[in-house]
């Protein structure tokens, strides 16, 4: 029996990843959308750890360590155990695969999916995978990179989200910042959040990816998110119209003033055309 575990650890500063190889896992990763690859680095140090950026360059940017130490000072978000063993998926695997990831022995055996391939759980303390099958680590380590990505757009979301309720909230509020702000969240809505980042040809992830989603509620925080990007673009139309009522009031003052000045014109021409008439 093979017994395997990673923990996803939460780095804090973006580290330079440009003396490290790429991660390859069965290749070069592409079971995710373009605009994601583009935007993400999945690299390897020389202790065997990953090191995985996500919206790279970017205000929210997100970084991971995935590491076989367990005992790291990094914040751990989850742990991932795979088991690859000889014989059938039995109750003692569900309890060695609980232990590992959740500390305790809750999981049983009828808490497990069962695939053609392997037997998983997901759930918000990470992933619990057997497989007969040697062939399937690498599986299992692409469902690590997907509940990588959901954390990476928790964090985005989170950082996002606490910018714009800071800047709502200020007794200043600077309506040109909040304006950069609101473009930068609805471009990170538009162009990386997806409701499915897995390419649709790549069945068996996207199955993953909507249990990963479910168990950690991305999908709930990006319509939190959109929800308050609604209430941002409602305030910015405010302003808009509170700009335009001030200058539409500014112009009328002024053409009230050149009214005025050519009526005062108009008088004096006519009493001065009168005197002239009356000499």
């Amino acid at each position: 029996m093979t017994h395997i575990i990673y923990k996803i650890y939460k780095l804090e500063t973006n580290p330079s990843t440009n003396e490290l190889d790429d991660l390859i896992i069965g290749g070069k990763i592409k079971f995710l959308r373009e605009i994601l690859l583009n935007n993400c680095q999945f690299k390897r140090d020389v202790n065997n750890d990953w090191i995985l950026k996500f919206f790279v360059g970017k205000n929210y940017e997100q970084s991971f360590l995935i590491s076989k130490n367990l005992f790291r000072r990094e914040l751990c978000l989850s742990t991932s155990s795979l088991i690859i063993g000889k014989d059938d998926f039995n109750n003692n695997d569900a309890e060695i695969l609980s232990s590992s990831v959740r500390e305790n022995k809750s999981l049983k055996i009828t808490d497990f999916t069962e695939y053609p391939s392997h037997y998983s759980h997901i759930d918000g303390k990470g992933i619990s995978f057997f497989s007969k099958l040697d062939g399937q680590r690498e599986q299992f380590e692409r469902h690590i990179i997907l509940q990588s990505l959901a954390y990476a757009y928790l964090g985005a979301i989170e950082f996002i989200a606490n910018k714009l309720a800071e800047k709502i909230n200020c007794h200043d509020c600077n309506i040109d910042e909040l304006n950069e702000l609101y473009i930068e969240a609805a471009k990170f809505n538009s162009m990386f959040f997806f409701h499915q980042p897995v390419l649709s040809k790549n069945t068996s992830l996207t199955e993953t990816w909507k249990c990963i989603d479910k168990a950690l509620d991305v999908n709930v925080s990006s319509n939190e998110l959109l929800g308050q990007l609604s209430n941002v673009h409602y305030i910015l139309n405010l302003e808009a119209e509170k700009e335009k009522a001030e200058l539409d009031n500014r112009y009328q003052a002024k053409q009230d003033k050149l009214n005025t000045r050519f009526t005062i014109i108009g008088i004096i021409i006519g009493l001065l055309s009168l005197i002239e008439l009356f000499k």
